[in-house]
This record gives structure tokens, sequence and C-alpha cells, in this order.
């Protein structure tokens, strides 16, 4: 159980650290490297943020599932090393979502709004 605790603990450190990395606009090497910042994004390309918002729901419920799996282990069933790959590699595409559908909020529906501030919960808004 300690196991499966600390595992939450770490993915939720990670999940938190790739959210706060992504959000700031301290010209990090991927914004240079980018010719599309994220900020311009919204004005020069529309989506379909109602799909878009179910995508990335889709990825934070896949992943909370995992994790809640994996929180019912005891010590004698850990993680295998797939699992803990896959909740990483989750994360990493919900977390990347999240970071590109932020720019959009202001042209979203309320109700699409509303869907993504909860499943953006997750990794603490």
């Amino acid at each position: 159980m300690r196991r499966g605790r600390s595992l939450v603990l770490a993915v939720a450190l990670v999940l938190a650290g790739l959210a706060a990395c992504g959000g700031d606009d301290g010209g990090s090497r991927a914004d240079t490297a980018s010719t599309t910042a994220p900020g311009t994004t919204p004005s020069t390309e529309a989506i379909d943020t109602a799909a878009e918002v179910d995508a990335f729901c889709a990825k934070t419920d896949e992943l909370q599932a995992l994790v809640a799996e994996l929180q019912g282990r005891t010590q004698d069933n850990p993680p295998t090393s797939e699992e803990e790959a896959r909740i990483s590699a989750l994360g990493g595409e919900a977390t990347q979502r999240m970071m590109t559908l932020r720019a959009y909020v202001p042209q979203m529906l309320p109700g699409v709004a509303g869907r993504f501030q909860e499943c953006s919960a997750l990794f603490g808004g």
C-alpha cells in the first residue's frame, strides 16, 4: 500500500512539474524552437474546442482510472514498469493538450470551458 501511495505522489509531482514548466512565458528552449508560440495559435488557427476538450477529458479519465487501479494494489503486486510508463505517457499527453487548450479558453462556450476546468483539476487547474 505504501508503494502505491508513493507512486501516486510521484506521478502527481511529475504532472505538476510538467504543468508548471510548460506554462511560463520565460522563453524556454521549446518556445524558441517552435515557429508557432502557444499564445498565438488561437488567433491564427481555429479548432473544434468541444472535440479537443472531449479528447483531453478522455485522457484525464484514463489516467485517473489507471492511478486508481494501481492505488488499490498491495505491496505483493507492485505496478509494472509498463504501467508506470503508461501513466507517464498519459500524463504527458494530457498535459500537452491542457497547455494548448488553455489559450483557447476565452473562445470556448461556457459549458465547454467548465468541462475543461473540471478535467484540468487533476493537474491543479
